[in-house]
C-alpha cells in the first residue's frame, strides 16, 4: 500500500510489484490542504491516515475510501492564511494491533489511542536542546504570523526527533533525538510500554555520522545515517 499524497490516493501492489488496484480517499471538505502522508492498514481493511497539515492527526477510512472518523486531533489551531508547523506525524500499531501510537517528531510527544479514538496515554521526555530549538521555531512562526501575510497557507516541517521511533519486542519504545552538541553523541530515549522514561542511551558505536532513522527487529537494530549508510547492531554485542 503506497500513498500518492497530492491526489489523495492509495496504490496497491502485490509483493512482486504488480499493480492490483487503488483507493481514492474521500478526504473531508473541511480539509482543503490536507494531503495524506502515512497510512496503516488494520483488520477488516480499515485504513488509518495522517496528513502533512490538518486539524486531524489520525483519521480512519473504510476500504472504499470513505472517511469514517477522527481518532486524534491536533492541539494547536491552524493559521489560515499564515505559516504553520506541519503535523509531524508518525504512526504505528502497538498492543498487538489494538492501539495506535502517534509520535510528533517536532514536539516529541507520544500519544497512544485506541482504535475507537480514546486516548490511552501521552508522554514525552525533556531535553534542553530540544526545548530551545522547539521554542525558537514557535517564536519565529508567531512573529511571522503577526506580519501582513499573503493569502494562502504555508507549511514548514521541522524534524527535531527521528520520524521513525521504534518498539522493541518487550514493548519498550525508542526515540532518537536528532539534535546534539558538538563532540557529543546522539541520544536514544528509552520508554517503558507505559510511557515511563527508563534510560537515555548515547550511540557510542557510530563516530561522526549523523543518524536520522532507526529500526528494531527482535534483538537487532538498524541505523541509517544522513549519508545513507546503514549500521547494524545487536543488543549486548561489544
Amino acid at each position: 500500500y503506497v500513498v500518492s499524497s497530492m491526489v489523495r490516493r492509495i496504490e496497491i501492489f502485490d509483493l512482486g510489484g504488480a499493480f492490483i488496484g487503488r483507493i481514492q480517499l474521500e478526504v473531508p471538505g473541511q480539509y482543503p490542504f490536507s494531503n495524506p502522508n502515512r497510512i496503516l492498514v488494520g483488520d477488516n481493511m480499515v485504513i488509518y491516515v495522517t496528513y502533512g497539515l490538518s486539524d486531524a492527526l489520525i483519521d480512519s477510512y473504510a476500504e472504499s475510501g470513505k472517511h469514517e472518523r477522527t481518532l486524534l486531533k491536533r492541539d494547536t489551531a491552524l493559521v489560515a492564511p499564515g505559516v504553520n508547523v506541519g503535523n509531524s506525524s508518525h504512526i504505528q500499531f502497538v498492543d498487538g494491533g489494538k492501539a495506535i501510537l502517534h509520535f510528533d517528531y517536532f514536539s516529541g510527544l507520544f500519544t497512544k489511542v485506541s482504535l475507537n479514538g480514546d486516548v490511552i496515554l501521552a508522554f514525552s521526555a525533556y531535553d534542553k536542546r530540544h526545548a530551545i530549538a522547539h521554542d525558537r521555531v514557535v517564536s519565529d512562526m508567531s512573529a511571522q504570523n503577526t506580519k501582513p501575510v499573503r493569502p494562502g497557507v504555508r507549511v514548514e516541517d521541522y524534524e527535531l526527533w527521528s520520524a521513525s521511533p521504534c518498539c522493541e519486542k518487550n514493548g519498550n519504545i525508542l526515540a532518537l533525538l536528532l539534535l546534539r552538541d558538538k563532540d557529543t553523541r546522539q541520544l536514544i530515549y528509552v520508554f517503558s510500554p507505559d510511557g515511563l522514561l527508563k534510560d537515555v542511551t548515547p550511540i557510542d558505536f557510530i563516530n561522526d555520522n549523523s543518524i536520522i532513522s532507526m529500526f528494531a527487529s527482535g534483538e537487532r537494530y538498524f541505523f541509517i545515517s544522513q549519508e545513507n549508510e546503514i549500521f547494524y547492531a545487536e543488543r549486548g554485542a561489544q
